[in-house]
């Protein structure tokens, strides 16, 4: 009887070591690890084109390099700075308030959701939750050797 019970108790002590090791990471440590600057790029081996900074007060701002048709129909890359406000909500980034400078060169966003899948000390990967558009971004300063 006594065998039965210490069998039960060791069962129980891993069965709730092995759900806490499962559990994701809640809504307050990814935004905690979200925190900083990073580079925007299509993924880990592309030259960034862009950064975000995401702020502890829910602010977030940066910069894309776009291509912009001019009247002529030649074409010219420009700097677009961005600004913006973000919480995390069930593993999901929510940016609200998006706006541009020069305004319009980048539509304003009222609401743009991104399901974080991973998220690193160096880098992130989002899934884009209006079109399924994977997304990447690597911390400014890491080094360019993340796994891939």
């Amino acid at each position: 009887m006594k065998r039965i019970l210490i069998v039960t108790l060791l069962l129980i002590a891993w069965t709730l070591n092995v759900t806490a090791a499962a559990s994701p990471p809640d809504d307050a440590a990814l935004s905690g690890a979200l925190i900083g600057t990073w580079n925007v790029m299509t993924g880990p081996s592309a030259a960034p084109y862009g950064e975000v900074a995401y702020t502890a007060d829910g602010r977030l701002h940066g910069f894309n390099t776009v291509v912009v048709q001019l009247a002529d129909g030649s074409a010219q890359t420009a700097r677009v700075s961005m600004q913006g406000d973000w919480t995390i909500k069930d593993r999901v980034l929510v940016i609200t308030n998006l706006h541009s400078e020069p305004v319009g060169r980048v539509p304003s966003i009222s609401l743009k959701r991104y399901l974080i899948q991973s998220i690193s000390t160096d880098e992130a990967y989002f899934k884009d939750l209006s079109d399924g558009r994977a997304l990447y971004r690597r911390r400014k300063g890491a080094s360019n050797a993340v796994k891939v």
